[in-house]
């Protein structure tokens, strides 16, 4: 798999994430070594230490690398750190434990807040296999002279997602126009970020809708209305069919 980002839209803001991504780690780590050599100094709690260090490696790794497995070990590491506060106080009486704990874990939900749009993580139902029940909308991509058949994966706020088998270049500017029947408009989006999962399957791209004038905008609002009742549609209609 493979990830670009767009150099002046997005390259930025993630340097940032990573940095806050290095502060939560370091604060959690100094937290962790300062409670093995006041509180549990022992070969088992050593053990432990170094296994946390390890943990954090593959962290650092999935923020670097824009994995999905970040959802997961952000949980995994909330839960702990929830965990840890708790301990902090109640265990050992600590103020100081309990604030490195606490700026960790605000810098967690920080870093997680500013990952969550389409753009860095698209949402792509890749285990849905029967695309009837996909959370996704047919759509013709018009790039240059030419068209062809891709889906809107996502969509969030202002960003979205577009799987798609033509390879676009960052920073190009597309139209996307959506199959559905109670609108017939084009949408103009620029491509920000894109990703490649494995060989057959599309490219995921990260893209901004450009608006220019409030018909537009309004245009764009009628359409995330519908996407949100067309996935919970689906997911209705999954449910049912699995009943029956």
């Amino acid at each position: 798999m493979f990830i670009s980002l767009s150099k002046f839209k997005l390259k930025g803001e993630f340097e940032r994430i990573v940095m806050i991504t290095v502060l939560h780690l370091s604060l959690f780590l100094i937290a962790k070594f300062y409670e093995f050599i006041r509180y549990e100094f022992s070969f088992l709690s050593f053990i432990g230490l170094i296994l946390w260090f390890v943990y954090s490696r593959f962290f650092y790794k999935t923020v670097k690398n824009l994995f999905y497995t970040y959802w997961t070990m952000t949980l995994i590491t909330s839960l702990f750190l929830i965990s840890d506060l708790y301990s902090s106080l109640v265990t050992y009486n600590d103020l100081s434990l309990f604030y490195f704990y606490g700026l960790s874990l605000l810098l967690l939900v920080i870093n997680s807040y500013m990952l969550r749009t389409p753009l860095f993580y698209p949402m792509v139902s890749w285990w849905e296999y029967d695309f009837r029940y996909r959370n996704d909308v047919k759509a013709t991509i018009k790039y240059g002279d030419a068209s062809d058949e891709g889906r809107i994966v996502d969509i969030r706020g202002e960003a979205g997602g577009i799987a798609f088998f033509e390879d676009l270049e960052i920073g190009s500017k597309v139209m996307v126009a959506p199959e559905f029947n109670d609108l017939n408009q084009e949408f103009e989006v620029e491509i920000v970020s894109k990703r490649k999962h494995s060989v057959g399957r599309p490219f995921i791209y990260g893209v901004k809708f450009i608006f220019s004038g409030k018909e537009d905008r309004n245009s764009f609002e009628k359409f995330s209305k519908f996407w949100q009742f067309e996935r919970r549609f689906k997911q209705k209609a999954k449910i049912l069919t699995g009943r029956a």
